[in-house]
């Protein structure tokens, strides 16, 4: 049967409505805590550092994020020190997100946190901080 534009169909409640930013930080956390205690025995398997030996810009981010959600904030900067301004930067964009807040200048935002990603890298592996983040 072709139902007309009048015809409403109503459907069954579904689950309650979980914000999409909440739950993947939530399983980023859980994650992170999982993904360090295994990886402490494994060899190491970002592409990056396989192929060059070097750590790459991301390069102690997970246990960063182990070392904040212990409540260790000094080892969480030593690990990665973007990762809190970062995490402060997603909560304030996703308010502004919610608020309806134009995101016109997002890209412009992107482009910017690319560079300090890569200048915070540089400046770490030129001063030797990287070569605790790898267990040298």
């Amino acid at each position: 049967m072709i139902t007309g534009p009048t015809d409403r169909v109503t459907l069954p409640p579904g689950p309650p409505h979980v914000p999409t930013t909440g739950l993947l930080a939530g399983a980023g956390m859980v994650a992170a805590i999982a993904g360090v205690t295994v990886a402490a025995s494994l060899p190491a398997l970002c592409p990056f550092r396989i192929c060059t030996g070097q750590a790459c810009p991301g390069c102690g981010l997970s246990r960063s994020v182990v070392s904040l959600v212990k409540g260790d904030l000094a080892e969480s900067w030593r690990y990665h020190p973007l990762l809190i301004p970062f995490m402060v930067q997603i909560v304030v964009v996703s308010l502004m997100r919610r608020a309806g807040v134009s995101m016109v200048w997002y890209n412009t935002l992107l482009a910017v946190n690319l560079a300090v990603v890569l200048g915070v890298w540089v400046l770490r592996w030129r001063l030797g901080l990287l070569d605790f983040v790898v267990g040298r």
